[in-house]
């Protein structure tokens, strides 16, 4: 769904199906900070939510800011929804930094 649209994508004459994954990443990181931004007035348990989730996830080097994020979608005080949602984001980041 997130690298779909840059497969087979020609880059200064070049195919670049390679790069296709990170810019699938970095529009999945792109749903999860929209979600963290919203958190607090949305509920924000979507398909797309989830689907940046579940797209990231193999990928990563650390698996648990994903139950983590999961987890905190369904809190009920908003504030401790972003709280909780805004530190499994940066696990999840972290974990592509290694």
């Amino acid at each position: 769904m997130f690298s779909k649209p840059y497969e087979g994508v020609k880059h200064f004459g070049i195919w670049a199906d390679e790069s296709a994954c990170s810019h699938g990443s970095k529009d999945a990181l792109a749903v999860l900070e929209d979600a963290l931004a919203r958190c607090r007035d949305q509920d924000m348990r979507t398909t797309d939510v989830l689907a940046a989730l579940d797209y990231l996830e193999p990928q990563a080097a650390r698996q648990w800011p994903f139950q983590s994020f999961r987890s905190a979608l369904d809190m009920q005080n908003p504030e401790t929804r972003w709280q909780n949602l805004n530190a499994a984001l940066n696990g999840i980041r972290r974990s592509f930094d290694q």
